[in-house]
């Protein structure tokens, strides 16, 4: 983000806040001493009763936290336009003397972050850039895609400033952070790439490169795809009921879909309803014999069944699909867990 976006983010918030007086932003106001023209980020008009009364808001965006000469800086400025009340904005906050300073000067600080400040002047915002941190990832695609009768869920943009580029695969749940040249692989067997400026997909059980394009389609409200999306959004909400109605609507509409059955198949398990999960992680790895996220649920939904022999074949063949995972710790210590407790039930 830059600072004049910066500045406009701050003018903008206060545009919002209605009936609190007219705002104008990157203006000139007269020295009241030298009549040379001074910059004002955001000016802020009250009329009261016959009485006007101006409000200097001067915004801040520094990675650093603001400290007392900024804060002398902006008071000064307040007096010399003639403002009543002055009010600092900053990205980061500020030093404990600055706001023992701020508060003898009558001036108020206010922190607007850079995440609120996005929000406010870019309207196609996905997240922050988890690379730079310094400005966000503008989404691009937001879709799906069909290789071997196999639907794939997928999210994905690119980062203004740094041009790092983000994919979210909704099948797997994995968000892949790409560099310029990387080449990655999700948990779904994905391949993804960033180069040349575009970013291309490789789904698994096919060999070509395709582009994830702004000009895909986004998704239909009538179809699979906007039930799953939506079973998301209510399952994190913990509206139980109505996640698991969304996943079977897209069941019902593309049975095919493997990751519908994936996701309503994590719900029954975070719930108690295991069996009823095992029957979904089931039908995941039918549909996709190398769905590794698959077999390691329904290994772990074995294992809290004591079925211990299932949950051993499950999350041995989980490990051979997805051996860099990060719960390979407790993968393994489930395997050998479950092995010696089919040791403890042989010598009964």
């Amino acid at each position: 983000m830059k600072w004049q976006e910066y500045q406009e983010a701050v003018g903008e918030l206060y545009v919002q806040m209605e009936g609190i007086g007219q705002v104008q932003k990157n203006i000139t106001i007269p020295d009241r001493v030298t009549g040379q023209p001074r910059q004002v980020d955001v000016w802020l008009g009250i009329s009261v009763k016959g009485h006007s009364i101006g409000i200097l808001i001067d915004a801040k965006y520094r990675k650093d936290v603001i400290d007392v000469k900024d804060v002398e800086e902006v008071a000064s400025l307040a007096q010399a336009v003639g403002a009543n009340k002055c009010v600092l904005v900053a990205l980061n906050g500020w030093t404990k003397p600055a706001a023992v300073k701020a508060q003898s000067l009558g001036l108020d600080l206010r922190i607007l972050t850079l995440d609120e400040a996005l929000d406010l002047v870019v309207s196609d915002k996905w997240v922050i850039c988890p690379s730079c941190e310094n400005d966000c990832v503008i989404m691009e695609f937001s879709g799906g895609t069909v290789v071997d009768e196999m639907w794939s869920l997928i999210t994905a943009g690119k980062c203004r400033e740094c041009k790092s580029v983000l994919i979210h695969c909704w099948s797997c749940g994995e968000h892949i952070l790409l560099e310029s040249k990387d080449k990655v692989k999700c948990g779904c067997g994905h391949w993804w790439k960033y180069s040349d400026g575009k970013i291309t997909a490789k789904v698994r059980g096919d060999n070509q490169w395709n582009e994830i394009s702004s000009d895909a389609p986004f998704f239909d409200p009538f179809s699979a795809n906007s039930h799953i999306e939506r079973g998301l959004e209510l399952k994190n909400s913990e509206e139980i009921k109505g996640s698991i109605e969304e996943f079977t609507k897209a069941i019902e509409l593309a049975p095919m879909i493997s990751a519908a059955y994936y996701h309503r198949g994590l719900t029954y398990d975070e719930h108690g309803y295991i069996k009823e999960a095992i029957n979904d992680y089931t039908k995941v790895v039918e549909l996709d014999p190398e769905y590794a996220m698959g077999y390691g649920s329904r290994g772990i939904a074995y294992y809290a069944l004591e079925m211990f022999s299932e949950a051993i074949s499950d999350l041995e063949i989980y490990l051979a699909l997805q051996p860099d995972t990060e719960s390979r710790q407790l993968i393994e210590n489930a395997i050998t867990q479950s092995k010696i407790n089919l040791s403890m039930y042989k010598d009964q």
